[in-house]
């Protein structure tokens, strides 16, 4: 039998507080500004997802397939929900009583005799703890039967020639060491000191990528205001970090330490992460690896939000893009629902990006639009802070 696998990345489920990023996020670029707005906002996303599960499970039933879903890291946002002493258990719980209609979705999904794999990724790393493994584990019986039962970092098909990352791998900002329970990164810094507390005013703070981000500080810290801790924050993060683009440069810049350079920023972000993708697929040519597969032709990642396709190596790679809303360069939100699929059968692999039902908000009305469109080819231009 063949496997269709669904790849979806990039959820960032949380708590339905101000920095919840699972919801439909509506016609405003404040997005639900209320408690009860936002909850009924989660809601809505959930049965878009709960509508998109039952959807694709019938789709690989109609032509024969065994259904494999993927969810691609930062399933869960612990680094936003997580609050100061909090286990990750027990932020998990909080998650997952907010999206209850997701949990059952995915429960139903596994009763059907569907395959669930959870890749982590920087945002959810901390569910490699163990008590909230054994948590999610107990919530969600049968998850990463595949791979073992044990959190995994990656996921192969040796026939199919897939390997499915999540991607910080190749962001020097949010990179961490697999099968380690720390998530200590530069990122990690950044979201608990900079980016989650501007949210709780700027609800567009993490919806683009690092110089959006770093330009709505700009604007939004005058120099007057710039404290001693952003100061020691720049000092911390310059001991931390180790070659360019160094993201405590970017953020002295932004605080009025330096030319806020939008084209060099933009060039050294997207450059570093190719680059680095790049070197890895040159670095495993023709060795053995313990979690790619050897025969690789595609791979599917998510981490920067922008689905898009490339041929790098002579490697197909696939970025699944995102579910959660999204700053666009020209300043509206969008929220695009993409996703990939890659049917494997008699060791051949057809891998697309798809989108479901596309949901542009803040701009002009678009035409009725069908489930299950191809996006358009490009190259990723977000990447989280």
């Amino acid at each position: 039998m063949s496997t269709r696998y669904i790849i979806v990345s990039d959820l960032h489920l949380g708590t339905a507080d101000a920095t919840e990023d699972f919801l439909l996020w509506g016609d405003s670029r404040e997005g639900p500004p209320t408690l009860s707005e936002r909850v009924e906002a989660a809601r809505a996303l959930d049965q878009k997802f709960i509508a998109f599960l039952d959807a694709q499970y019938d789709a690989a039933l109609s032509i024969g397939a065994s259904a494999h879903l993927i969810l691609l890291g930062d399933f869960v946002d612990l680094w936003q929900a997580k609050s100061p002493g909090e286990s990750a258990a027990d932020t998990l719980v909080r998650i997952l009583e907010t999206h209850v209609g997701v949990v059952a979705a995915l429960r139903a999904w596994i009763g059907r005799g569907g395959a669930f794999t959870l890749v982590l990724g920087n945002h959810d790393h901390a569910l490699c703890h163990r008590k909230a493994w054994a948590l999610i584990s107990e919530i969600l019986p049968g998850l990463n039967a595949s791979v073992g039962g044990a959190p995994t970092w990656s996921f192969r098909d040796e026939a199919a020639g897939l390997w499915a990352v999540h991607g910080h791998r190749w962001d020097r900002w949010n990179r961490i060491r697999p099968r380690r329970t720390s998530d200590c990164c530069v990122g990690r810094i950044a979201m608990q000191f900079l980016v989650t507390p501007l949210e709780r005013e700027h609800p567009l703070a993490d919806k683009g990528d690092a110089l959006d981000f770093l330009h709505l500080l700009a604007q939004s810290i005058p120099d007057a205001a710039v404290g001693r801790q952003h100061l020691a924050l720049v000092d911390l993060l310059r001991g931390i970090e180790r070659g360019a683009p160094c993201f405590a440069d970017f953020l002295a810049a932004a605080l009025g330490d330096g030319a806020f350079d939008v084209a060099r920023l933009r060039s050294a972000r997207e450059g570093d992460f190719d680059r680095a993708l790049r070197r890895e697929l040159r670095r495993r040519r023709g060795t053995r690896s313990n979690d790619a597969p050897r025969n690789l032709r595609t791979i599917v990642h998510g981490h920067t939000h922008v689905a898009g396709r490339r041929e790098f190596e002579g490697v197909t790679v696939l970025n699944a893009g995102t579910w959660r809303p999204i700053l666009s360069c020209d300043g509206t939100v969008s929220q695009p629902l993409d996703y990939v699929v890659v049917q494997e059968d008699a060791g051949t692999c057809l891998a697309e990006i798809k989108r479901c039902e596309p949901l542009r908000i803040g701009a002009s009305p678009l035409p009725p639009a069908r489930d299950e469109v191809p996006t358009s080819t490009r190259r990723p231009r977000r990447m989280p802070a």
